[in-house]
């Protein structure tokens, strides 16, 4: 594993860093394939939605292509993780007027999603813990994930692969670590994120497939109940790109038409197979 602080290879920043002591600052997760990253323009974007959000600044994000090309292995997939904190400054909440962000690069090579056939679908279960809602947070990735830490426990004492978190109004959000979409009489739909959760690249590039493909999107408020009576579910994030769920809370969903036409859609533009 390959980390850089602002630049240097070193694993060590500063006690009094704003990421560490408050969770300021925001992060990104990115597949390379064989050195090349795809979604990289939608990743960028969302980084810089992101840091304009917090007013988190100056960042000059032209640099980072150079730096992932340099130290990215183009014999293998990897994992890259980019994480901008607001950077040093004294204790207290309020930002100092004058801080200059820090960049923290991580790159690991990839391990397998999960043993067995993804194709069949996983199984999926309802958390317990829920995520708050602030529309001022709500779409970024920022680096307070302790509402999915909890619901990420939950699921690994259950057994099961990935976890589907509500809202405190009792509205369907994601999973743990993916965007959920349903597909319901030839559409899909997927979770209105105006209040909570993350707006995944992946999401968005899977909404730009069905829109290709005449396949009709409907961004809305989403029931539980509603979940469990769908034709198809599925999970998109940037790392396993689409994997479709088969089981839900003991209720089998069938692995259907649209969803896999989606999924290999993805996997012509993004070959996650190694």
């Amino acid at each position: 594993m390959i980390t850089l602080v602002n630049g240097r290879q070193t694993d060590q920043i500063s006690v009094h860093d704003r990421g560490l002591a408050y969770g300021d600052g925001v992060f990104e997760t990115l597949l390379t394939i064989f050195g090349e990253i795809p979604l990289w323009n939608y990743h960028l974007a969302r980084l810089e939605r992101s840091l304009t959000q917090l007013d988190i600044k100056p960042f000059d994000s032209s640099l980072l292509p150079g730096i992932l090309k340099k130290h990215t292995d183009s014999s293998c997939h990897q994992i890259i993780k980019i994480t901008i904190t607001r950077g040093v400054g004294p204790r207290g909440y309020a930002p100092p007027a004058h801080i200059k962000p820090t960049t923290i690069i991580t790159i690991m090579d990839r391990e397998p999603d999960l043993d067995g056939n993804i194709n069949a679908g996983v199984k999926v279960s309802f958390c317990v813990t829920c995520y708050s809602r602030q529309a001022k947070l709500a779409g970024i990735k920022h680096l307070n994930r302790l509402e999915q830490i909890l619901a990420r426990s939950e699921i690994v004492q259950s057994g099961l692969d990935e976890g589907i978190m509500l809202d405190q109004m009792g509205n369907v959000i994601s999973a743990t670590m993916h965007n959920l979409f349903l597909v319901k009489d030839g559409a899909i739909i997927t979770p209105d994120l105006t209040y909570s959760g993350v707006a995944g690249v992946m999401r968005e590039f899977v909404i730009g497939l069905a829109h290709d493909a005449n396949i009709p999107v409907n961004i809305k408020e989403v029931s539980k109940d509603e979940l469990l009576s769908t034709n198809e579910l599925f999970l998109t994030n940037s790392i396993h790109g689409i994997w479709p769920i088969c089981e839900l809370d003991s209720t089998i969903i069938p692995v259907g038409e649209i969803t896999s036409r989606l999924r290999t859609r993805v996997m012509e533009v993004i070959p996650y197979c190694d």
